[in-house]
């Protein structure tokens, strides 16, 4: 009876899944993240996919650390960098910079911004084909305010 509705309906879930990936996020220009990135979210706070990681973490900013602190992106095969999606402070305002560390394509220098707060940063990391090995979430309270 119904037979017409049956391609219908897998046409339209084909449509469905297809948007499902597409992310969006803005970057600072000392990093932009490369086309294709992952659609599975971990759990935020010193947490990522991949076996990337970041070190140290969390970042913890305060009157101590005025000239910022210096982390490395690692994992299997990681060469090179990006800043993903960028979290401005939890309470609306930007409370931490984030700029390449020298000629580094792994370390980045993380400063206090002009607000206390926290905020989780996600940087994205790849192979030496270009290839994406997964990404992290630092996170980072600025205490120095």
């Amino acid at each position: 009876m119904l037979r017409w509705l049956y391609p219908v309906t897998i046409i339209a879930a084909s449509v469905a899944l297809a948007s499902c990936g597409a992310q969006q996020g803005s970057a600072l220009s000392a990093g932009v993240a490369p086309a294709g990135t992952s659609s599975i979210t971990p759990l935020k706070d010193c947490a990522g996919t991949g076996g990337v990681k970041v070190k140290p973490c969390p970042v913890h900013l305060n009157i101590h650390h005025t000239d910022g602190i210096v982390v490395t992106v690692k994992g299997p095969g990681v060469v090179n960098s990006y800043l993903g999606k960028l979290n401005g402070c939890f309470n609306g305002k930007l409370c931490y910079n984030a700029e390449r560390y020298g000629s580094s394509y792994t370390k980045w220098l993380i400063t206090p911004g002009q607000a206390c707060g926290t905020a989780d940063v996600e940087f994205d990391a790849v192979n030496a084909s270009g290839g994406e090995v997964g990404y992290y979430f630092l996170k980072v309270a600025n205490k120095y305010c």
